[in-house]
């Protein structure tokens, strides 16, 4: 917990000293204080700060202040926040690179990350076994045969055994359809909680 600031009963802000002896007495720690030559000195450093320093709060001299924050920290916060059961799927429906997009999100979010993607590759794979087994049970049909039959296939997976047969797998534009078929709604994902970590990042981007 870092102390920013503290107010005197009377409402009016106290001085940083006092806060500093505030935040001492509380176990917190006060909030650094930095000199800068210039906004504009200040700004080209805060572009600077690692991932794990958020910014600065800028203060004026009549209480209000500012929150600057860092490139590295914005880029990551911005990773954090798309760590959705929809935003999970778009990546995999569009076939990216699933571990880079783990490595570059803090440790804290790695389970959201495992347990969105475990999901939908369960639902997805589960998607394919249902696929297979009725292309099996219709495997002794022509295609003349089966196509005759289409209409009484099951609706959510029959039109994918014509792409299994002659392709052997789930490809192209199938596989886009099969996504399409597993796509989260409403960014909900049935099994999946949010972690605690993820739960501060709803909070805030939410208040």
């Amino acid at each position: 917990m870092v102390m920013l600031a503290a107010y005197h009963a009377s409402g009016l802000e106290v001085t940083y000293d006092v806060v500093r002896t505030t935040s001492q007495a509380l176990g917190w720690r006060a909030a650094e204080r930095h000199e800068f030559g210039s906004m504009a000195d200040m700004m080209l450093h805060t572009a600077t700060l690692p991932r794990d320093n958020e910014g600065f709060v800028v203060r004026f001299t009549n209480g209000l202040r500012l929150k600057l924050k860092g490139s590295e920290y914005r880029r990551i916060h911005a990773l954090i926040s798309r760590c959705t059961p929809l935003a999970m799927w778009e990546a995999m429906a569009a076939g990216d690179d699933m571990a880079a997009i783990r490595r570059d999100l803090p440790e804290e979010f790695w389970s959201d990350f495992d347990n969105i993607v475990l999901l939908l590759t369960k639902e997805y794979a589960a998607m394919e076994r249902k696929v297979a087994e009725l292309a099996a049970s219709v495997a002794h049909l022509s295609d003349k045969e089966l196509g005759l039959s289409l209409n009484s296939l099951p609706a959510d997976v029959g039109p994918y055994v014509f792409g299994l047969r002659k392709a052997g797998a789930i490809v192209g534009k199938s596989r886009d359809a099969l996504m399409r078929s597993i796509r989260p709604t409403g960014n909900v994902l049935p099994g999946y909680q949010p972690s605690y970590a993820m739960g501060r990042v709803i909070d805030e981007a939410t208040s």
